[in-house]
C-alpha cells in the first residue's frame, strides 16, 4: 500500500493504491479534511452515504464502503478496537454530498470528488477511443504490409518476365544462327558429295544423283561407292516390302499409289524435300 503525495489537492495526498491498483481513501484521514472533529458525527455521514448508494441502485455497498477496523494501542497499555472504512472514490463523493453543507471543507470535497468521479466515468470512454484508434492503426499497418507484399510479387514477376524475355531472345539468336547455317549450306551446294569417285558418281542415274546429293546437303548422309548405294537401296526396298507385307491388299494398293504420288511430287520439286 502506497500513499500518493506531493499533489496539488490534499485529497490526492491521502489517496491510497491497493495491491490490485485500485485507489481508495481511509475514512479516518478523510474525516480531518472534511472538518469533522468527532468520529461519531462523521460515521453518521458515512451511514447516510451508504443509504444513498443503495437508493441510487448500487446494492453492493461493500464494493465502495469496506470495514477496516484496527487495534490501537493505549499509552497506559492494552488496546482498543478502532473502526475505520476503506472508501472508493464514489463512496467519498457520496460522503461529501451527505456531509454538513455549512462546512467549507465539505464544499471543497464535493467539488473535488464530483470532478474526479466524472473523469473516472469518462476514462473508459477514453480507453475505448484509444483502443479503437490503435485498432485502426493496426488495420492500416496490415493494409500497408499487404500492399508491400503485392509490390514485391509484382517486382518478382517483372524480374521473371525479364529472364524469360532474355531466354526468348537467346533462342531467337540460336534460331537465326541455324537459319544462317542452313542458308550457307544451301549457298555452298556442290555437284558431287565429298568422297565419291568421279567415275562411280557419273555412273549413277540422274535421279540417284539428285537424291543422294540432297541427302548429303540435308542429313550429311553419303554412301560414297556404287556398292554402298546398292546396299542402301536394297535396305530401303526391304524395309518397304516388310511394311507393305504387314498390311492388307487394299492398303498395299493405297501405299503404292501414295508412293507414286510422292515420288512424282519429289521429282517435280527437283528431287529436294
Amino acid at each position: 500500500m502506497n500513499i500518493i503525495s506531493q499533489t496539488e489537492s490534499p485529497f490526492d495526498q491521502i489517496k491510497n493504491i491497493d495491491d490490485q491498483g485500485n485507489e481508495y481513501w481511509l475514512a479516518r484521514q478523510l474525516q480531518i479534511l472534511l472538518g469533522y472533529k468527532q468520529w461519531q458525527r462523521f460515521e453518521e455521514t458515512i451511514e447516510r452515504a451508504k443509504i444513498a448508494c443503495i437508493n441510487i441502485g448500487d446494492l453492493v455497498v461493500k464494493n465502495h464502503f469496506s470495514n477496516v477496523d484496527k487495534m490501537v494501542k493505549r499509552p497506559q497499555g492494552g488496546g482498543v478496537n478502532q473502526s475505520d472504512y476503506k472508501l472508493s472514490r464514489y463512496a467519498c463523493y457520496l460522503t461529501a454530498m451527505n456531509g454538513d453543507p455549512r462546512k467549507t471543507e465539505i464544499a471543497q470535497a464535493q467539488s473535488y470528488f464530483a470532478i474526479k468521479t466524472r473523469e473516472a466515468e469518462l476514462n473508459p470512454e477514453i480507453v475505448a477511443l484509444v483502443a479503437q484508434l490503435q485498432s485502426h492503426v493496426v488495420l492500416q499497418q496490415e493494409q500497408i504490409n499487404l500492399q508491400q507484399e503485392r509490390i514485391n510479387r509484382l517486382e518478382q514477376l517483372f524480374i521473371q518476365q525479364q529472364g524469360q524475355q532474355g531466354q526468348i531472345e537467346e533462342l531467337g539468336q540460336i534460331a537465326l544462327q541455324q537459319d544462317n547455317a542452313i542458308a550457307s549450306l544451301q549457298q555452298a551446294r556442290v555437284d558431287i558429295p565429298p568422297g565419291w569417285d568421279i567415275a562411280d558418281w557419273e555412273a549413277l542415274p540422274p535421279q540417284d544423283k539428285k537424291h543422294f546429293l540432297n541427302l548429303w546437303l540435308r542429313d550429311q548422309f553419303n554412301p560414297t561407292t556404287k556398292k554402298e548405294v546398292r546396299d542402301y537401296k536394297r535396305e530401303q526396298r526391304k524395309e518397304l516390302m516388310e511394311a507393305i507385307g504387314s498390311v492388307g491388299r487394299i492398303d498395299q494398293v493405297r501405299i503404292a499409289e501414295a508412293k507414286t504420288t510422292l515420288l512424282a511430287k519429289f521429282w517435280a520439286q527437283g528431287g529436294q524435300s
